[in-house]
């Protein structure tokens, strides 16, 4: 189950996934029906014979701008974090359809975390934000 979100922003993955990273986890390049996919840079580079073609999986970008129903965010990260030999780094921000519930997730030390922002009112008392 979900509700309707607006995702932004992206996470990169370091080093890039690899040609062969991507073959074998081949689902993590289709948008649909994805709620997040890994953007593949292809890279041409010409050689004495010819040229070669390299491909890179090289950040986690939200599948599209429009807002739709994110019932997976979670379980994907969760397969791309899965993979060994990566680091991450950057956030997905999340927007519902109500005013004030924004949400940003991201990939630390293997796990994936939610985090809800909070605000501060000018006498330093907190308000978390949120769903």
């Amino acid at each position: 189950m979900g509700y309707y979100s607006r995702l932004t922003g992206s996470i990169k993955i370091n080093p890039p996934l690899t040609a062969a990273e991507l073959r074998e986890h081949s689902w993590l390049t289709k948008p649909e029906p994805l709620t997040v996919f890994v953007s593949v840079v292809k890279k041409r580079v010409d050689t004495d014979t010819g040229y070669t073609v390299t491909l890179a999986g090289s950040e986690i970008v939200p599948t599209t701008e429009d807002e739709f129903k994110v019932n997976n965010l979670q379980t994907e990260l969760e397969g791309i974090a899965a993979i060994p030999g990566h680091s991450f780094d950057g956030y997905i921000y999340a927007y519902g359809e109500e005013q004030g519930d924004i949400w940003r997730i991201t990939i630390r030390d293997g796990q994936v975390v939610e985090e809800k922002p909070k605000v501060v009112w000018p006498d330093g008392t907190e308000h978390e934000v949120g769903r």
